[in-house]
Formats: C-alpha cells, sequence, structure tokens
C-alpha cells in the first residue's frame, strides 16, 4: 500500500523535481504509439485512441502513469482475432489532461462506457492493467450489458490508500500550478519507478522510459496529477465484486512487489466466475514483460468463452 502511494505521489512531483533534459530523444518507436492514433471528444474531452484488427471487439485500460504504449507488445498480435480498441485516459497518453476532473475509479468506468456508447460497441472483452483492472470491474459492476468477460492483469481491487496530509495540501493549492512550468520532469525518476515494477530491471531501457516519460512534460500533466491525489482511490467493495458475473481471467506476475499474487487469489475467490494464472519471470506488467504469454492466455480464454 505505501509503495503505491508513493509512487502516485512521485508521479505527481516528477514535474516539480530539478531540471535535467534525458538521454537521446522520442524514438521513431515511441512516437509511433504517441502520435499515430486518432482523436475523438468525449464528454467535452479530446481522447487519444487506436483501433486495430477485425473482429469481436477488445478494449484496452491501461494503468496509472500509462497510455497506449503500455500495450506495444499485445495490440498487433491481439487484433489477429480481434478488433483492438486502445485508449489514453483522460489525464495519460496524448489525451486531454483536465485539472478540475474527478479520476475516480467509478467516473473512469463511466467514461469508458461512453466512449465504447460513442463508437456504437454495444459488449466487448474489456482489458485492464492495475488501475486499467480497477476500472474494468467498475465498468463490468455498473454496465454489465457492456462486458462480454474480463482480462484483469496485475488488477487493483482492495487497495486503501490514505493520502498523506502534506499530499493533500499540495493537490489543493494554486501555487504548484504556475511553479511547474519552471521544472522539468526527471527522466532517471520515471526509469527507476518502472524499474521497480518489472521482474527484471535491466528490461527498462531508456526507450521503455520514453514510453512514460513524453506525457509528463505535456500541458496540464501537473494538474491531472494533483487532481489524481485528490479524487483517486484503489478499492472495491467485495460485496460489490460479487455482484460481477461475467467470466474472468486474472493474470498476475508472479514477482509483481506491487500488487502481489496473494491479492490475485484473493480476487478471484470474490469474482464468481474468476480463473488465476501466474506468469512466471514477470512483476506488476506482465502484458510488458512477457507479452506473448499473455496473449496466448487472452487468445486461449475468448476461445473457450465463446465455446
Amino acid at each position: 500500500m505505501r509503495s503505491l502511494l508513493s509512487i502516485l505521489v512521485t508521479l505527481a512531483l516528477l514535474n516539480l523535481s530539478s531540471p535535467g533534459p534525458p538521454p537521446g530523444g522520442l524514438s521513431q518507436g515511441v512516437a509511433r504509439w504517441a502520435r499515430s492514433g486518432q482523436y475523438v471528444e468525449i464528454d467535452g474531452l479530446k481522447v487519444h485512441y487506436l483501433v486495430q484488427g477485425r473482429g469481436s471487439p477488445i478494449v484496452l485500460i491501461h494503468g496509472l502513469g500509462g497510455n497506449i504504449f503500455s500495450w506495444r507488445g499485445n495490440i498487433a498480435a491481439l487484433a489477429q482475432e480481434h478488433q483492438v480498441w486502445a485508449l489514453d485516459l483522460p489525464g495519460f497518453g496524448s489525451s486531454d489532461k483536465p485539472g478540475n476532473w474527478d479520476y475516480s475509479l467509478a467516473h473512469q468506468a463511466q467514461f469508458v462506457n461512453d466512449f465504447l456508447q460513442h463508437f456504437g460497441i454495444v459488449q466487448a472483452t474489456v482489458i485492464g492493467n492495475s488501475m486499467g483492472g480497477g476500472i474494468a470491474l467498475e465498468l463490468a459492476a455498473r454496465f454489465p450489458e457492456r462486458v462480454a468477460r474480463l482480462v484483469l492483469i496485475d488488477s487493483v481491487a482492495y487497495l486503501q490508500v490514505k493520502i498523506p496530509f502534506w499530499a493533500d495540501w499540495l493537490s489543493r493549492t494554486p501555487l504548484a500550478w504556475p511553479l511547474s512550468k519552471f521544472f522539468t520532469p526527471r527522466f532517471g525518476a520515471l526509469k527507476k519507478i518502472l524499474q521497480g515494477l518489472y521482474a527484471e530491471p535491466e528490461r527498462v531501457s531508456d526507450e521503455v522510459t520514453w514510453g512514460y516519460y513524453y506525457p509528463l512534460s505535456m500541458p496540464g500533466h501537473l494538474q491531472a496529477s494533483l487532481a489524481m491525489l485528490r479524487t483517486l482511490r484503489f478499492s472495491i467493495s467485495p460485496q460489490r465484486l460479487r455482484q460481477i458475473r461475467q467470466p474472468a481471467l486474472l493474470i498476475w506476475g508472479a514477482r509483481d512487489r506491487l500488487i502481489p499474487p496473494s491479492q490475485g487469489e484473493r480476487l478471484a475467490n470474490d469474482l464468481p466466475q474468476a480463473r488465476l494464472v501466474l506468469v512466471p519471470d514477470a512483476g506488476h506488467m506482465p502484458n510488458e514483460e512477457q507479452p506473448q504469454a499473455v496473449n496466448r492466455l487472452i487468445s486461449q480464454f475468448s476461445r473457450l468463452a465463446k465455446l
């Protein structure tokens, strides 16, 4: 719990770190995910999204600090059998970053539902990692007709996070906003956070870090991060979880230090139709560290669910 709080606060404060240009620059590979998608206005916000493939729809929901880049190892493979939709949630990636928005799991689930409704997606397989898993759970609970099945990858569900007084004060003071333009995010600090989320830190290259770094220097990032401190919580009541009847595949990194596999076991017990699979040699984001294994599990699950 403390480590998750540390990440949330650190992401909010990266803009207040000492200036220092990162090594290299935005590579073509990262730029592809950051800039080659499409944009649509949903609930008054400009949202960056990508759609690829044909077939039954799959929706990918990234975690805290993530964006479409988080699914770089999954989209093409899943698109061989499905129509894959991936979006940068408000406050993340190349989407708008409102500073007065409600970033609660419930409100983000409402937003994803509005996104799907806009494109006429009646029902989809919804896949979420970490915070994205919590949003997927809320979506299934609030709009059960929209969710055919769930794939939850190292999902939040039970974390009770209490924001310390100083962070709450910072999220409310207007002083942080004008000061933020005089500072730039620290590339090295973000890389260390990512290394802590991976099972093998050496897998976090500068290019991987760039995929998470570029949104931090975009207008509105700090304001959005401070709004997240005010409104984002990571728990869903067990009673609510037991009302979710859709088939659910829980994929968990066996070496997740942030949300350990024991949390996956608990979630599998609370969801009426859930199965837990551990991915060896993976941390909090097995979709990034072991994409082939994750893609295979999702494909098998989708085929079985159709029988």
